[in-house]
């Protein structure tokens, strides 16, 4: 849960202040549609065929395979100097928040006994929610206070951070 929090801060620092991300390389508001439909186009594929990919591969794999690309999508964020790096960057969501999601949905479905199902998925939306409000509560004060990239300098920090507690703690049940 850690390890989604993490995640998740860097998530939304990157999703909703991607205007200030898009303005610092030289974007402007019609770049944020297109980046935005670009991430939107890259998610679609994966989460529908993620019942495939889940049959062939394993779900702890997949896990941590996603927070990988968290934490590489969050360095490459750091360094992106162009609206087009920017787009390439937003492209690996289908890596990582597309993989996440759905297959966080079926961790918790194979770790947890069925009458704790429910309350295993209100406690990963709620590390959802918790690294959202942090980075909310956090961007905007980073971004007037210091930068936009030191705002995406705690984003990669807070990917890495929970790519390691991913690794940490995704198992397989034994």
């Amino acid at each position: 849960l850690l390890g989604i929090v993490f995640i998740f801060i860097f998530q939304s620092l990157s999703n909703g202040y991607l205007l200030q991300i898009l303005r610092h390389v030289g974007g402007n508001d019609s770049d944020l549609g297109t980046t935005l439909f670009l991430t939107a186009m890259s998610e679609l594929p994966v989460m529908m065929a993620f019942s495939l990919i889940a049959s062939k591969v394993r779900i702890e794999t997949l896990l941590k395979f996603s927070a990988l690309m968290f934490m590489i999508r969050s360095i490459l964020m750091l360094f992106a100097g162009s609206v087009l790096m920017v787009n390439l960057v937003q492209l690996l969501q289908a890596l990582s928040f597309a993989l996440l999601i759905p297959a966080a949905v079926y961790y918790v479905n194979h770790r947890m006994e069925e009458d704790d199902q429910v309350k295993g998925q209100a406690f990963v939306m709620s590390a959802c929610t918790v690294g959202s409000v942090l980075a909310f509560l956090s961007g905007g004060w980073l971004i007037e206070q210091f930068s936009v990239p030191i705002m995406l300098l705690v984003g990669a920090i807070a990917g890495a951070a929970g790519f390691l507690c991913f690794m940490y703690s995704v198992r397989k049940k034994s």
